[in-house]
């Protein structure tokens, strides 16, 4: 109740009791796998209404419209709730806005390096005078989308355009990146060193899922950024000085889809240990080091509640393309002899999963109920051994070693 104002969900009950693009796209995703996808479509009326002439977005109600992320944030958003419900209504309806978007991202790239120019962005991310490729992350996806939405529909000039102009812009970014002469991605041309480095990046992973998780870049990416903002606290992502909770939990994402399950664990087990509340498991979105009291925004924070939400689900059940990866975040404690873990009518992109998961000596034995939608299923263990399964098997068993 707290989280949702008239209907739609909003960020905090106090600071932040308007309505936020950006946060909502994060919570869209976690109202989904929460089993509350009927909460949804009011989000997506707000952001439509929220569109301006010219095809941008004010990034809030009440807000500003200087934000290059949102037009990205946008076309993800209703393009994840198609695939997830076919509804093909709904897409048409918001084609329009989907094409506006795109082409406003497409001109907007005036810049002679080829990115998004200076915007607020998201706004810990620094100086509006600067460049963040944060922006450039989240338009990509939209364009990629975009490109997916003509495509169902039948548009095959405009699929085209905006998957080239989705494959540019990820181009001119890490042309931009690799200019730099940097071994990771910094957060943007103008800010090589603070901690938004990590926070901007954490998208081009999860959710955006436009950068290569094999890319040498983006591994030593990711090692710069754990050695930096969160090996220091143990666990705990420190950003601006703060810890920030869902920040944290947000790049704890990125280290599952890199493999490094451990390093997700750790974030989650420090955040759980680090509960302001000491048991209502209620966080800000920035605390102070000291005594873990409301340093930055709104508490409790709904992106925080959607980031801790997603974090669980995805360790547990993450779509990858048409496959479904099975425990890909699980730690490796959790499979200890004798343990049992089990899933049930968790909602994906292609229906529900249920599967159980029982560690007998040295083998997993699974049970599994897919969606037949699924082109497969992946079990990655944390030896990192991935083993591929027909959505249609309904049990196995697999070795641990």
């Amino acid at each position: 109740i707290m989280l949702c104002g008239d209907g739609k969900p909003v960020p905090g009950p106090a600071k932040y009791n308007s309505f936020w693009l950006r946060d909502a796209a994060y919570i869209a995703d976690a109202l989904f796998y929460a089993g509350q996808g009927d909460l949804i479509p009011p989000a997506l009326a707000e952001i439509r209404s929220m569109q301006l002439p010219d095809g941008g977005f004010l990034a809030k109600t009440r807000g500003n419209a200087d934000e290059l992320d949102a037009p990205g944030e946008a076309i993800y958003t209703f393009v994840q709730h198609y695939k997830r419900t076919g509804d093909r209504k709904l897409l048409q309806d918001a084609w329009p806005m989907i094409l506006s978007a795109s082409k406003f991202v497409r001109d907007k790239r005036v810049s002679a390096d080829g990115i998004l120019p200076p915007s607020v962005s998201a706004e810990d991310l620094g100086s509006g005078k600067h460049q963040h490729y944060w922006d450039d992350f989240w338009c990509v996806r939209g364009l990629r989308d975009a490109a997916f939405a003509a495509r169902e529909l039948g548009k095959a000039k405009d699929a085209e355009w905006m998957q080239a102009e989705a494959d540019s812009l990820l181009k001119a970014t890490l042309a931009s990146v690799r200019s730099l002469k940097t071994s990771y991605i910094p957060n943007g041309p103008q800010d090589l060193t603070s901690s938004a480095m990590a926070r901007g990046t954490s998208c081009g992973l999860w959710p955006c899922d436009v950068l290569d998780p094999n890319d040498p870049l983006t591994t030593s990416s990711f090692d710069t950024y754990w050695d930096k903002w969160i090996a220091p606290s143990k666990g705990g992502f420190i950003h601006k000085g703060h810890y920030w909770p869902y920040a944290g939990l947000d790049l704890a994402q990125g280290y599952i889809m890199l493999g490094q399950r451990e390093r997700a664990w750790t974030m989650l087990d420090w955040t759980l240990k680090h509960d302001p509340t000491k048991g209502f498991y209620s966080w800000p979105e920035g605390m102070f080091t000291d005594n873990l009291t409301l340093a930055e925004g709104d508490m409790p924070h709904g992106w925080m509640c959607a980031s801790y939400i997603s974090l669980v689900r995805n360790m547990l059940v993450r779509e990858s393309g048409q496959d479904l990866v099975l425990m890909s975040g699980v730690p490796r404690h959790w499979l200890r002899r004798g343990a049992t873990i089990a899933v049930r009518d968790l909602p994906v992109q292609f229906g529900t999963l249920s599967y159980t998961a029982r560690v007998d000596g040295d083998s997993l034995r699974l049970t599994i109920d897919a969606p037949k939608k699924a082109r497969a299923l992946r079990v990655i263990l944390p030896s990192r051994r991935e083993i591929t399964l027909s959505a249609t098997t309904r049990s196995a068993t697999i070795p641990l070693q």
